[in-house]
């Protein structure tokens, strides 16, 4: 014995809640479509905001880590102590020797980098202050985070390198 739907009033004998053809076609392309625009707002957010990369030229700086390693080694011989400090939006770096004597007449820059944000990047020559002090001048640092980066170098051609992250707050 065969069962079939009665089919009074319902069209071609279908059972009650059947799927058909169709529902399914258009349930998948729903899916799909949903899948599409969700991977759209996706690649928009992160087109549009900070591609997070800290050089401009990563491949080279990983093919010249050795060179960046030796001058650390260099630098620690120095035996030099650097302090960074930030006291609202003004940065400075303390630097003193092995002996704790303040190191006098270095030259170099000060570059302020916001790891967040484009375009707020700055870089100065670095002003000595006061013995063994090194500044900026020029206007505070707004607030927010900050990566500050001292290079310095003695008539001698012995460098520092000196990078710290701040938090300016007013």
């Amino acid at each position: 014995m065969t069962l079939r739907p009665t089919g009074e009033g319902r069209g071609r004998g279908r059972w009650p809640g059947e799927l058909t053809g169709r529902q399914v076609f258009a349930m998948l392309l729903g899916f799909f479509l949903l899948i599409i625009a969700v991977n759209g707002v996706f690649i928009y957010l992160s087109l549009s905001s900070h591609p997070g990369t800290t050089t401009r030229d990563a491949y080279r700086e990983g093919l010249e880590y050795n060179r960046v390693l030796e001058r650390a080694a260099r630098q620690q011989s120095l035996g030099w102590q650097a302090r960074i400090l930030a006291e609202g939006g003004t940065v400075s770096l303390e630097l003193t020797d092995a002996g704790g004597r303040a190191v006098r007449e270095l030259a170099g820059t000060v570059q302020a980098v916001r790891p967040t944000r484009d375009g707020e990047d700055r870089s100065h020559a670095a002003v000595e202050t006061a013995p063994g002090t090194y500044g900026v001048e020029g206007p505070p640092l707004a607030p927010g985070r900050w990566t500050v980066v001292f290079e310095l170098e003695d008539g001698a051609g012995r460098r520092f390198r000196a990078e710290n992250a701040i938090l300016v707050t007013r």
